[in-house]
């Protein structure tokens, strides 16, 4: 058994063995038996979704929303309530959207033009996905950008038509998009609700404004290291297919489509850029949600897909895996389970403005895989902000240290609904994933502590 295979399996046992323990052992340390059910629950999730075993994802998600209420952690009603979060609702409309580019034709026309672009190796592909979800990804939330983007990429990949052994490079094509999107996603307030929800929070907290291009100033430098390594990682992960993978058998069949316009493209099309308006322009005004499940309705509407269409297209695992993250995270707090941890585990090790932050920092990278982004930064940063007087630390570099890491999500598919979108595809396994994601990962953590220690203090922020 390869040294992989021993870790997987370390990872499931102690998981099972630490939920156990927690169902049949007293309360320790001020715990109540119901925090300490959550805590069990949230590390038994954990590892399930990490090895992939012994249930799929999806039914692990299923599987919390059943424990949760048998538990006696929460009522079955609030927690099926949980399960009614917009994130769920947003992946749902994104997924009903990227129905309709695949249906109407719209996908595989603009796939030929990516294709056509960026059609000069294998290595070039994945660059120029990486790039444009990285990009798009400053002007829009990453969601979107990888809402956009997905059905162009299930495309190609279809039509790559790779033998069975070289479906490790389709892997890469999803997992390029996820990670520029998420890399882009920090660059700027618009990548994603935790910027707005923190800088929200510090104005609440400490009367502190930050403005947008003072966190862009703040956090681009990370984005654009981290976008730098991707690159270089992805060619790192792409030599083995670089003699493999042939586009040039492909060129021909994927020229260009200069055929004049369908009805139903140019519907798509118009539906779309509607989405892409609003949720760029009035994300201020109109939630993301609600932006994607009218623009699934105006799609239905204008008959671009039928239900049987969206039954056809629609990954509804991806999403009870999503919807059972946001209720174990939202559980973990409401049960009192995550103020205990960050209270017992992480405030000890928080003696110096430099342990805080690596500490903080460090807890918002690993919770981020594990529940959603905001949730990280919902939990985290109120217990920060409670400490920074006693170790030194100011409001606004306490804001980046948590918020900055919590959109970093590599690994696990529930971590960031780019990453869920890029799972829906099929080409990898959750243990596939977390394997080729810890690299970034510890980067993002070198990378921040290069920024903090180096960045920032030119810039005017200080420890």
């Amino acid at each position: 058994m390869s040294p992989y295979r021993w870790i997987k399996r370390a990872i499931l046992v102690g998981g099972i063995v630490f939920f156990a323990i927690a169902l049949i052992s007293p309360p320790v340390l001020g715990l109540t038996s119901v925090a300490q059910r959550s805590i069990g629950l949230f590390f038994l999730t954990v590892s399930f979704w990490i090895t992939g075993d012994p249930l799929p994802p999806a039914v692990t998600g299923l599987m919390v929303l059943a424990l949760v209420p048998l538990l006696g952690i929460l009522p079955a009603t609030e927690t099926f309530a949980l399960f009614g979060n917009r994130a769920v609702f947003f992946i749902l409309g994104a997924f009903i959207l990227a129905a309709g580019l695949m249906k109407s034709g719209l996908a595989r026309r603009v796939s030929l033009y990516l294709l056509h672009t960026f059609q000069g190796s294998a290595y070039r592909l994945l660059m120029g996905i990486f790039l444009t979800a990285n990009l798009l990804a400053y002007l829009m939330p990453a969601h979107a950008a990888a809402a956009l983007l997905f059905p162009v990429i299930l495309r190609i990949a279809h039509d790559l038509r790779l033998p069975k052994a070289y479906r490790g490079y389709e892997a890469l094509l999803f997992l390029a998009m996820a990670w520029g999107a998420g890399i882009g996603g920090i660059a700027t307030p618009l990548g994603g609700a935790r910027a707005p929800l923190a800088i929200g929070m510090l104005q609440e907290e400490f009367g502190v404004s930050i403005q947008f291009f003072q966190w862009t100033l703040m956090a681009w430098p990370l984005s654009a290291f981290l976008t730098l390594f991707g690159l270089a990682y992805l060619y790192f992960l792409t030599r083995r297919f670089a003699d493999r993978v042939s586009l040039q058998a492909i060129r021909e069949d994927l020229a260009i489509d200069r055929s004049p316009w369908k009805p139903i493209e140019k519907k798509m099309a118009g539906v779309f850029a509607l989405a892409l308006v609003a949720w760029i322009f009035l994300n201020h005004r109109i939630d993301m949600a609600v932006v994607a499940v009218v623009a699934a309705v105006l799609l239905f509407i204008l008959r671009v897909l039928t239900w049987r269409d969206v039954e056809n297209y629609v990954n509804w695992g991806v999403i009870l895996m999503y919807g059972g993250a946001i209720v174990l995270g939202k559980t973990l707090v409401a049960s009192g389970g995550a103020a205990w941890l960050a209270n017992h585990v992480i405030a000890p090790l928080t003696q110096t403005p430099w342990q805080t932050f690596a500490t903080f920092a460090a807890f918002a990278l690993i919770l981020t895989e594990a529940m959603s982004n905001v949730a990280t930064v919902a939990f985290l940063l109120p217990i920060l902000y409670g400490i920074v007087g006693t170790v030194g630390l100011s409001p606004f570099l306490a804001t980046l240290t948590v918020t900055l890491p919590a959109g970093l999500a590599f690994m696990l598919p529930v971590g960031s609904p780019p990453n869920a979108i890029a799972f829906s595809a099929g080409r990898y396994s959750v243990a596939w994933s977390v394997k080729r994601g810890l690299p970034l990962t510890l980067i993002a953590f070198l990378g921040l502590f290069l920024l903090a220690r180096f960045v920032w203090p030119v810039l005017g922020v200080h420890f």
